[in-house]
C-alpha cells in the first residue's frame, strides 16, 4: 500500500514538474513569437524604406543622364558657333 501511495506522490510531483516546464515553454514560445512578429515588421519597413531610396536613386540618376545630355547638346552647339 505505501508504494502505491509512494508511487502516486512522485507521479504526483512529476506532474506539477511537468506543467511548471509546459508554462514556462508556453511563455518562452510567446516571447519568441512577439519578437518575430517585432523583426518581421522592422524588416518589412526596412525593405520598404530601401525600396524607396532605390527608387529615388534611379529617378535621380536619369535625371543626371537627362541633364548631361542637355550640356553635351550646349557644348556641341557652342563649338559649332566659334
Amino acid at each position: 500500500m505505501s508504494t502505491t501511495k509512494l508511487d502516486r506522490e512522485e507521479l504526483h510531483l512529476s506532474l506539477g514538474t511537468l506543467q511548471i516546464h509546459h508554462e514556462k515553454l508556453t511563455q518562452q514560445i510567446a516571447q519568441v513569437q512577439e519578437n518575430y512578429d517585432d523583426v518581421t515588421d522592422k524588416l518589412h519597413k526596412m525593405n520598404k524604406a530601401r525600396h524607396d531610396l532605390e527608387t529615388k536613386l534611379t529617378d535621380e540618376i536619369e535625371r543626371n543622364r537627362s541633364l548631361n545630355d542637355i550640356i553635351r547638346l550646349k557644348e556641341e552647339s557652342l563649338t559649332k558657333r566659334q
